[in-house]
């Protein structure tokens, strides 16, 4: 007897809080290395330079220290860390004011974001509902919209958010314990970023180059630490694997105000670093693959016009979130399956009547 079509849809959904959620992360090609570990392209010293150098802005005064003390100590969750700690140590504000930038905050992805699923997992992956996502203004790429039409949820991971564009940094928040659901959240997010951008980069014959480049970061906020890691993509034997990287940690117990300063610049340094390289190393894709379209639809033509033209001309893009099951496999599937059999076996039998009965009139 043959054994049922694999349906990952069948799977049981795990919560990132549990003890299985970073083997699940594995089995998905994800993973976590130890801080030593070098990046393949050596673009680390570019990013450490970059992330350590000094800012123009002024340094944390004492009623400033002192508020961020305070709010450390009345925080006992993840609510009250993300209202009261997170907007001290992350640029809440200064994002919310640039233009090139959209931060959207406690917003979940479409479901076309998720994972890829190996036959090996036992569990599914909801999309990531990060603390706050930070990502490219859709408005700096006015010219290149049918581009991003084109990429759908590569681009754009949330369809009501159509202006938040290719999320670079996330930034996850949580209570006493929540470290490590904070480091899993984060590799989680990041390996879904990264995927997110080869479909780009695959699609203009590039892949090569985004292997081993550091292009995404998290950074990680709980009531005793903070953290910032970096990730990258590399192709293995096995396939393509998603490694993170722990780039520095801190202590929250601090006793200076210039411990916090040096907290908040490097954060600063990690955002404006990587959303500036991965604007432009995302334009310069995106223009690529605009050159590689055959021809441009009316700009009348709604997005979602767009995209329907260029998908019969090209075929609709792999989805490099969770594969959908064979469509033999699916109650939907099989009920479509069934539906256009019986539309077909009603057209023949309507055909061979009509011909039965034109034959019948030509006898008679």
């Amino acid at each position: 007897m043959f054994s049922p079509p694999y349906n990952p849809f069948d799977l049981s959904l795990i919560n990132s809080t549990d003890p299985s959620f970073e083997l699940e992360l594995n089995r998905r090609r994800a993973f976590f290395v130890h801080h030593d570990t070098k990046i393949p392209k050596d673009d680390l010293e570019e990013l450490e330079h970059e992330l350590n150098s000094s800012r123009a802005s002024p340094e944390p005064d004492n009623t400033s220290f002192t508020s961020f003390q305070r709010r450390l100590r009345n925080s006992c969750n993840e609510a009250a860390v993300v209202q009261g700690v997170m907007p001290k140590l992350v640029p809440i504000d200064d994002l919310l004011d640039r233009e090139d930038v959209i931060t959207v905050p406690n917003q979940q992805w479409d479901k076309d974001c998720g994972l890829p699923v190996p036959y090996s997992a036992e569990y599914r992956i909801s999309p990531p509902k990060p603390d706050q996502t930070i990502g490219l203004a859709a408005s700096n790429f006015v010219a290149l919209e049918t581009t991003l039409a084109y990429l759908s949820h590569a681009a754009r991971p949330i369809k009501a958010l159509s202006n938040l564009t290719f999320p670079l940094v996330t930034v996850e928040a949580k209570g006493d314990r929540g470290h490590n659901v904070c480091r899993f959240q984060s590799l989680h997010n990041a390996a879904v970023m990264l995927h997110q951008l080869l479909r780009l980069w695959e699609d203009t014959g590039n892949e090569e180059d985004l292997f081993g480049r550091s292009m995404v970061c998290t950074i990680s906020v709980t009531t005793q630490t903070c953290a910032i890691s970096h990730y990258w993509l590399e192709s293995t034997p096995d396939g393509i694997a998603v490694y993170g990287r722990l780039f520095k940690s801190w202590t929250l117990n601090l006793q200076e105000p210039t411990e916090l300063g040096a907290i908040t610049r490097c954060i600063h340094n990690t955002i404006d670093f990587t959303i500036n390289r991965g604007k432009r190393m995302i334009m310069e894709r995106l223009a690529a693959l605009e050159n590689k379209l055959p021809s441009t639809p009316s700009p009348s033509c709604s997005p979602s016009c767009r995209k329907r033209r260029l998908r019969r001309r090209h075929g609709s893009p792999d989805s490099v979130g969770t594969p959908s099951p064979d469509r033999y496999s699916s109650p939907r599937g099989r009920g479509s399956s069934r539906v256009s059999k019986r539309a077909f076996s009603s057209r023949s039998l309507g055909s061979r009547r009509s011909s039965g009965s034109s034959s019948h009139s030509s006898v008679v």
